[in-house]
C-alpha cells in the first residue's frame, strides 16, 4: 500500500501547470463506486485535514527552532539546485556540521498540488480506498498534474464544483491589474485570472475551461466575508486564475503550499482564512510583494465539495448515502490568522496529531 503514497509525493515537485483547453482522456465512476465513496467521505477528509494540520505544525514548529521551513518550494532556488548547490544553498545560511547533514537528508519539496495531492491521497489510502485514488492519480498525471483535472475526477466521484468570486463587479478591474503587473501571461506561467471573461463563460455554459461547474452562486459577491456554509465544510479542494494555484482547506481556513518560496520564507506552507479579498485572507500566492500577491492574490475560480456538504438551492439536510446527492451538514469551525507573528498561527485542528521526523530528531542539534 505504499506505492500510490509514493506517487503522489514524488508530485509534489512539479509545479502546478496551467489548464489546457482539452482533458487527455477520461475518467468515470459507476453509482456503486459514488455510493461507496459517499458512505466513507467523511473518513477521506477528515484525514486530508489532519494531513494538512501536520504539514502546518511541522512546518511552524521547524522555522521556530531552525529558521527555515522544513519544506522547500519545488521550483526555488534551492528546489532547482543540483546536491553541491544545495549544500553550498545551506552552508550560506549558516549550517554546517551534523546539522548541515539533517537537513540535506530531511528537507521535503512542496508545491501547491504536491500538498493537496499528498493528503488527499492520505485520506484515501488511510480510509481503506487506495484503489480509487490510484484510478484518481493517473488520471490527474495523465494531464499535468493540475488541481482542476483533479477537480473533473473528485466531480466523477460526486464532489459538487462551485465558482467562486468575491465581487463580479470588480473583475475587469482584476484584469487590468494583472495585465499591467504581468504583461507576458505566457512568461509568468498564466497567472491572468481573465475573471470577465470567465465569469461571462461560466454564467452561460456552466463552464470553467473544461470544468462543469454545478453552482455559480452560492461563492459570488460575497464580499471580504468568509461564506457561513463555507465553515461547515471538512475539506474543499480550490483552484483560481485557470488553474494557476491550488489551494485545499477545511472549514472555512485554507492551508495551502507555494513552490516558488525560499527555504527562509516563513510562508512556504500557510493559512489564512478563504477571504480572497480581504486583508489577510486567502488564497496567496505567488512572489509575494508584486501584483496580485501582495492583496492576497487569487480573485476567482473553483471549489470542490465534498458529498454532504453543500446545499445547493433549498436543500439543507445530511445525505441519504444511497443516493449520490449534496446537502449542507457538518460544525461550525471557526479560525483566525495571528496578526502578531510572521508565522501564521494554526487554526482549528482536527482531532489527532502525528509527530514528523523532523520533530523527533530536532531536539539532537
Amino acid at each position: 500500500m505504499l506505492k500510490p503514497i509514493v506517487a503522489a509525493i514524488s508530485l509534489m515537485t512539479v509545479f502546478s501547470s496551467p489548464v489546457h483547453a482539452m482533458l487527455v482522456g477520461s475518467i468515470s465512476f459507476s453509482d456503486q463506486d459514488r455510493r461507496e465513496h459517499a458512505r466513507n467521505v467523511d473518513n477521506i477528509v477528515r484525514e486530508a485535514a489532519e494531513c494538512l494540520q501536520e504539514d502546518l505544525n511541522h512546518h511552524q514548529s521547524f522555522y521556530r527552532k531552525w529558521g527555515i521551513s522544513p519544506f522547500y518550494g519545488s521550483n526555488s532556488t534551492y528546489g532547482k539546485a543540483d546536491a553541491a548547490g544545495r549544500r553550498a544553498y545551506l552552508e550560506s545560511l549558516g549550517f554546517k556540521g551534523e546539522r548541515l547533514e539533517f537537513l540535506l537528508n530531511n528537507l521535503e519539496s512542496t508545491s501547491c498540488i504536491g500538498m493537496a495531492l499528498k493528503c488527499l491521497g492520505s485520506g484515501f489510502q488511510k480510509s481503506g480506498d487506495g484503489e480509487t485514488w490510484n484510478k484518481v492519480l493517473r488520471f490527474v498525471s495523465a494531464n499535468g498534474s493540475t488541481g482542476n483535472s483533479l477537480q473533473v475526477a473528485l466531480r466523477e466521484l460526486g464532489w459538487q464544483v462551485l465558482y467562486f468570486n468575491p465581487d463580479v463587479s470588480k473583475n475587469q478591474d482584476w484584469d487590468a491589474q494583472e495585465q499591467r503587473d504581468y504583461p507576458d501571461n505566457k512568461k509568468a506561467k498564466y497567472i491572468w485570472g481573465m475573471h470577465e471573461q470567465r465569469w461571462n463563460i461560466v454564467r452561460s455554459s456552466r463552464k470553467y475551461i473544461y470544468n462543469n461547474v454545478d453552482d455559480i452562486t452560492s461563492l459570488v459577491n460575497f464580499g471580504t466575508k468568509t461564506p457561513a456554509f463555507m465553515k461547515t465544510v471538512p475539506f474543499f479542494l480550490g483552484t483560481a486564475h485557470g488553474g494557476y494555484h491550488v489551494f485545499p482547506g477545511f472549514y472555512g481556513t485554507v492551508i495551502e503550499a507555494h513552490s516558488t518560496r525560499r527555504l527562509k520564507d516563513p510562508l512556504t506552507v500557510e493559512t489564512s482564512p478563504f477571504n480572497p479579498i480581504a486583508p489577510h485572507g486567502g488564497p496567496r500566492g505567488g512572489a509575494r510583494g508584486s501584483g496580485p500577491a501582495s492583496d492576497g492574490g487569487y480573485r476567482s475560480g473553483l471549489i470542490a465539495i465534498p458529498p454532504g456538504y453543500h446545499a445547493l438551492e433549498s436543500e439543507s439536510h445530511r445525505p441519504n448515502y444511497d443516493i449520490p446527492a449534496v446537502t449542507s451538514g457538518g460544525g461550525s469551525v471557526q479560525s483566525e490568522e495571528d496578526r502578531n507573528t510572521n508565522v501564521a498561527t494554526q487554526p482549528e485542528k482536527p482531532k489527532k496529531k502525528k509527530k514528523k521526523l523532523g520533530d523527533i530528531f530536532r531536539d539532537l542539534f
